[in-house]
């Protein structure tokens, strides 16, 4: 599994230098803070409508073939946009947008074929603390793509970044397939299955502790998009920081999304998190971003937004635990990229809407976004405490 998640470190490192170069691009050429929104929600809506079949496709395919492939694709699709660049044929905002497609759909081949390698690794046991480890290889190669990122950006240009990027795919697709993945067992007592996209659906909305999962995921990952989208121009509207002061702030997100994933690899162990509490570590991520947003400077947004990132980081393990935890391995494909199209349908309208967002606004949609997601949970929460003496 370690040297599975060298490429899992290896894919986010480029993805999040490329989402790095989308942003500041975005900025550049069209001065708007909701330039980079715009694009992402683009690219996100070509994800939701693709995200269903390329989950089927990775359960007829195979989580280890589907991952090289998407690797594969995702490198081809940002070098190409670094050599229609350097030709001058893609200095506008038509082609960013194309190029956030591409790497938008090789990330929707690409998330749901990483959980089902992961998957072949785990036992019900280990669900969460594989996914810390697979969260701490995330965090670090957000940690990289984003630091390195602005470096390049101000340093070499986006050609250069997109050129690394390139190679990191490569090299991610090299490692996995100089590996063998085990078949992961099928879940006792699983329902028969068919390689029909349908199929998926209906498991996932049938099985209470996976709709639970998705709507956690949803509130976590509001969050997480709208620092995607919000966070350049935050940075540079709101704080005055130039490009490396921002990859350094996106960086130290994922620093403390990566202490959150070690010490939780380190001291969870097999104990089981029960599934209404989960909501309560989402809710204090909400708290937590609220308070971020309201950074009088650039040095406290700098140390709040460690611990943002660390809050997410428990959240995600937690969520992705459950998910190894409780689907069968021949669904696993389908399932993780249904939440996935959920989590597009909410970047597409996390995006959408701050592309109409204005500078003087960004902290208002931060810290209100952060009261939604809280009181959401804590509802949430409430409500699974009603349920389980009842089912008792």
């Amino acid at each position: 599994m370690s040297i599975v998640l060298i490429a899992v470190l290896l894919n986010s490192f480029a993805f999040t230098g490329f989402a790095a170069s989308v942003a500041w691009e975005g900025l550049r050429i069209r001065d708007e803070a909701g330039a980079p929104a715009l694009v992402f929600a683009i690219a996100s809506a070509a994800a939701l409508s693709a995200g269903p079949f390329l989950g089927a496709w990775v359960d007829r395919l195979g989580p280890r073939r589907a991952f090289i492939t998407s690797q594969v694709f995702a490198a081809l699709a940002v070098l190409a946009y670094a050599a229609a660049r350097q030709l001058g044929l893609a200095d506008s905002y038509i082609a960013l947008v194309v190029a956030a497609v591409a790497s938008n759909l090789g990330g929707a081949l690409y998330n749901p074929a990483m959980h089902g390698v992961i998957q072949s690794y785990t036992t019900s046991g280990s669900a969460t603390t594989a996914a810390s480890r697979t969260g701490l290889a995330v965090a670090l190669g957000f940690v990289l793509g984003y630091s390195i990122g602005g470096l390049f950006l101000d340093s070499a240009g986006v050609s250069a970044m997109m050129l690394l990027c390139g190679a990191l795919y490569f090299t991610g697709a090299t490692v996995v397939a100089r590996v063998a993945v085990p078949s992961a067992p099928r879940k006792a007592g699983a329902p028969a299955t068919d390689s029909g996209v349908l199929h998926g659906i209906r498991y996932l909305s049938n099985d209470r502790s996976l709709r639970d999962a998705a709507l956690g995921f949803a509130l976590c990952y509001t969050i997480f998009h709208l620092v995607t989208a919000l966070l350049a121009p935050f940075s540079k509207l709101v704080l005055h920081a130039d490009a490396s002061q921002f990859g350094l702030l996106r960086a130290t997100w994922s620093i403390g999304s990566a202490l959150g994933a070690f010490l939780l690899t380190a001291f969870w162990g097999t104990r089981q998190l029960a599934g209404a509490t989960r909501f309560l570590v989402v809710g204090a991520l909400g708290a937590m971003f609220s308070v971020f947003a309201q950074a009088p400077s650039y040095p406290s947004a700098l140390a709040l937004i460690g611990l943002v990132g660390g809050l997410h980081s428990l959240c995600r393990a937690f969520l992705d635990g459950l998910l190894l935890q409780v689907c069968d391995s021949s669904v696993i494909g389908r399932v993780r990229s249904n939440i996935n199209s959920l989590l597009s349908a909410v970047s597409l309208t996390v995006f959408g809407l701050s592309s109409l967002v204005s500078a003087e606004s960004i902290r208002v949609v931060f810290a209100s976004t952060g009261v939604v997601v809280l009181a959401s949970c804590v509802m949430l929460y409430a409500r699974g405490a009603r349920v389980r003496p009842a089912s008792a």
